[in-house]
This record gives C-alpha cells, sequence and structure tokens, in this order.
C-alpha cells in the first residue's frame, strides 16, 4: 500500500510477511515485525510503523525426517538446498519444499510440512513431516476401431510403470498393446542419482509391428517393422539454476516386408495389379520409393528446467525444454 490508500488490514498482514520473508532472505529466520498504527480522528487517517527486531542469524543444526515408510531418507535429503551447519533462509526453505513435493511421492496437499525447532539463539533444526502415496501406474484399455494404419479391430493397452522403485527413487515405465494386425511393446529404467551423485542414467527400448490394410494392390498385406534402442547420460548443473543436460545416443531399425508366396520368409512389398507392364512398373516404383527399410543411430541434447512444485498437481512453477538431434546411416545399413 502507498500514501493515500483505503486502510487495510489485510494489505498491513501482507506487507508484515513480506517484511519478514526479506529479512527471512538474509538469514533472520526468527525476525519479528509489528505494525503499530496511530489514528487521527479528526483528518480520519492513520499514521503506520514497523517495529522491527532482527535477532541473530540462524544456522541448521538437523534435518528430522518422519512418516517416509518406503522412500528412503537420502531420497529426501538430496533435494534439500540446505546442509546441516549452512545459514537458513526462506528462500532455500520454500524451495526445498517444492524439490520434495515434485518428487510425486506424497500427497500433493499435506504430504509435505516442516516445522523449525530452536536450539539456541543461532541453531535450528528442521522436522519434516510426510505422507506417502502410491507411485505405482497402472492402466488397461480394450477398445475396438482402426489403429493407426491398421484395419478395424479388437485391441488392448496395458501402461504400468513406478515411480519409486524398491525406494530408491527409480523411475520405470512398460507399455504393451496387442491387436488386430498391431503388436508393440515398450520399456525403460532410469536411475536419475547415479552414485547419489546428480548424474541421470537410462536405458529404453521399443519394438511394434503393424499392418497397412489400405494398400490393396500388393501381393500380400505390408507389414511395418519398427525397433530400437537409447541409452542416455545427463547431469543437473547446480551453478546454472538446476538445468538439466541430457545426452541420448540410440538405434533405430525399419522394416518393410510382405509374406512370400509360400508364406515362410520376408520379401519386398510387391504389386499385383494386372495391366500392362508400364504400369505396374510404375506402381512396383511408388512401392519401392514410399517403403524403404533401414536402420539408423542418433544422437540428442536435452537441455531444460523442471521448477514445478509437483509433476502432476502444478500449483506454482515452469518447465521448459529444448533439443536438437542429428541422425547417421547405422553400421551395415547398406544404403
Amino acid at each position: 500500500f502507498r500514501k493515500g490508500n483505503v486502510y487495510s488490514r489485510e494489505l498491513i498482514q501482507f506487507t508484515t510477511e513480506r517484511l519478514k520473508q526479506i529479512m527471512g532472505d538474509k538469514g533472520y529466520i526468527y525476525a519479528d515485525v509489528q505494525p503499530v498504527p496511530q489514528p487521527d480522528e479528526q483528518t480520519k487517517t492513520v499514521e503506520l510503523t514497523f517495529f522491527s527486531d532482527l535477532g541473530n542469524k540462524v544456522r541448521l543444526n538437523r534435518i528430522n525426517i518422519f512418516g517416509n515408510k518406503k522412500t528412503r531418507d537420502k531420497i529426501i535429503r538430496r533435494q534439500f538446498l540446505l546442509d546441516e551447519g549452512d545459514e537458513l533462509t526462506t528462500t532455500h526453505l520454500e524451495a526445498s519444499k517444492n524439490r520434495i513435493k515434485g518428487l510425486g511421492y506424497f500427497d500433493p496437499r499435506e504430504g509435505v510440512n516442516w516445522k523449525l525447532n530452536r536450539i539456541d539463539e543461532e541453531t535450528a533444526d528442521i522436522d519434516v513431516m510426510l505422507k506417502e502415496i502410491k507411485t505405482g501406474r497402472f492402466q488397461f484399455q480394450v477398445g475396438y476401431g482402426q489403429s493407426g494404419t491398421s484395419s478395424n479391430g479388437l485391441s488392448g493397452t496395458v501402461q504400468f510403470g513406478p515411480r519409486n522403485m524398491f525406494g530408491k527413487g527409480i523411475l520405470g515405465n512398460c507399455n504393451i498393446t496387442l491387436g488386430q494386425g498391431e503388436r508393440s511393446f515398450t520399456a525403460g529404467l532410469t536411475e536419475p542419482w547415479l552414485f547419489d551423485k546428480p548424474i541421470r542414467i537410462g536405458v529404453n527400448g521399443f519394438y511394434s509391428n503393424n499392418e497397412y490394410e489400405e494398400f490393396r494392390k500388393v501381393v500380400n498385406t505390408i507389414h511395418e517393422q519398427r525397433s530400437g534402442g537409447m541409452v542416455n547420460l545427463g547431469f543437473i548443473a547446480e551453478r546454472l539454476n538446476y538445468t538439466m543436460f541430457d545426452l541420448q545416443l540410440g538405434f533405430n531399425s525399419l522394416e518393410y516386408y510382405t509374406r512370400s508366396r509360400d508364406g515362410n520368409s520376408k520379401v519386398a512389398p510387391e504389386s499385383s495389379i494386372a495391366a500392362d507392364d508400364a504400369t505396374k512398373t510404375e506402381l512396383q516404383t511408388i512401392f519401392n520409393d514410399r517403403f524403404q527399410s533401414g536402420k539408423f543411430g542418433f544422437l540428442q541434447l536435452d537441455i531444460g528446467q523442471d521448477m514445478r512444485n509437483h509433476h502432476l498437481h502444478i500449483s506454482q512453477g515452469y518447465l521448459w525444454n529444448a533439443s536438437a538431434r542429428i541422425g547417421f546411416p547405422a553400421f551395415g545399413d547398406g544404403r
């Protein structure tokens, strides 16, 4: 508020808390601020004075964690921006709380709480109270209709993946889809803190086989088979405001084929049109150009920040990511 504004208890309270926060950012966690109004009945105005007592700067003595039945203590402690012996600041306390919430292991409303227990004039403990939730994910769905390039039919998908395997913060995922003319499988595993350092390592793999039913002028149904994998290695740069750098090396294989006339081997898509040789050759040329099999590798760099206070129930923060990828022919591709 400013001179000339209408008197407001809410604004005074808000200003008082902001002043405490500013002082807390300088290490005066227990600073006391008292607003004292002096009304003037004749002019119908109020003079407002804020009296403050900074007290002493306070350092962190110890972090005590309660309520984590599954998640290991170190998974939580490494999210703190404060170490024992550091000077306590309101900014670091709030940011640490948001980082713990962002793990997604605790109730988004009342799952992360703490209080300061003052030991003496210059030290205090932090008691962290947690309420865990289930971090596993399982989903099953059944549908009927056209999926991708396949014809109408019944299909089913199963998705599951824990976000906190064995209470160590390891991320896993697995998706399986089966249907008429469609089969796919993906799986991955990621360790976000290798050797208890902010080093991220992961591996992913996939396989899919789909049928192209819309192409009629072929000897047999065309299949598209994709397979591949990827390994990634990354790290979080604390000096760059916790920006993450992630380098990925991957391999993809793409194959188009139909079954031979005897059904025992894979052959390239072949035109079945009954027309003159020129028309048949032209259509076969289109098939050869459209359905090119091959293998390639790629190198990808991702740079980003995730400053959200939760991965699903987001109330503050932001997320950004930038990617660059370069592909190259795989060894043995022959093209």
